[in-house]
């Protein structure tokens, strides 16, 4: 397929994130392939104007629910990546990636006309940004659940790959009952997993931070090594480093 093909299927438009505005439902038995709509989001932040509007019999009253605190965004401002089908090189864009959504955005230019455009989901695409790639994949979550993500490499080993998810949830604010009452302010909070990958299996599974728990993903015979060297490392299963050091450990 020549680029400028790859080029065509590879962004899907995507409508300027609006205050109260969402974006139109997907065809969920789509492929981009056939359907370039096929990887909409069903739904976007809640990005609103921050009041609540209620309406009496005399008037219309606008409660304050204050500022949002937080962001969708895991970066805020446009930064440098380059994109790739599999490993060929599509060219240099502008992204950001809002982590609410597991959407990275992407423009050609800065230039505040430019409307920005989604890149498509899919496995074969990847977001380079200096020492960040970015990879849509499905993972097992510690719970049991199969969810579809982005994700950071952050670990490439012989056995091994580490990946970092980046996770952002909303909460909607509440309006001040009266003066007397101080509103709620809406909030982005964020959230880190790591996740782990076998080479020559399928499957990329969470990593849980509790020690029992992530034992259980080892065979018996080499759980109390593993127990030995986290604990003689003090190693946290919740820092980046700690995990680095451990699997390295296992490789050898």
């Amino acid at each position: 397929m020549k680029k400028s093909n790859h080029i065509l299927i590879l962004f899907l438009l995507s409508f300027l994130h609006n205050f109260g505005q969402q974006l139109g439902e997907y065809n969920p038995t789509g492929t981009f392939e056939n359907d370039p709509y096929a990887n909409f989001q069903k739904k976007t932040p809640m990005m609103q104007e921050l009041f609540q509007k209620i309406r009496n019999s005399q008037e219309e009253i606008k409660y304050d629910v204050g500022s949002t605190i937080g962001s969708p965004f895991e970066n805020k401002e446009y930064l440098k990546g380059k994109v790739y089908y599999e490993n060929e090189f599509l060219g240099d864009y502008y992204y950001r990636f809002n982590a609410y959504n597991q959407e990275i955005e992407l423009k050609r230019t800065l230039l505040p006309e430019e409307k920005m455009q989604a890149l498509i989901q899919d496995p074969k695409v990847k977001l380079t940004a200096n020492s960040n790639s970015y990879h849509f994949a499905r993972v097992l979550t510690q719970n049991g659940n199969a969810e579809d993500t982005y994700l950071r490499l952050f670990y490439e080993g012989d056995t091994y790959n580490l990946y970092e998810r980046y996770i952002v949830k909303y909460k909607e604010g509440k309006p001040a009952a009266n003066s007397m009452v101080t509103p709620i302010a809406s909030r982005f909070t964020n959230y880190v997993e790591y996740y782990f990958k076998e080479k020559g299996t399928n499957g990329i599974k969470e990593i849980p931070q509790k020690q029992s728990k992530f034992l259980k993903l080892f065979e018996k015979a080499n759980v109390a090594d593993i127990k030995d060297y986290i604990k003689s490392n003090n190693l946290d299963l919740a820092v980046k480093d700690d995990l680095i050091n451990l699997y390295r450990s296992l490789e050898n």
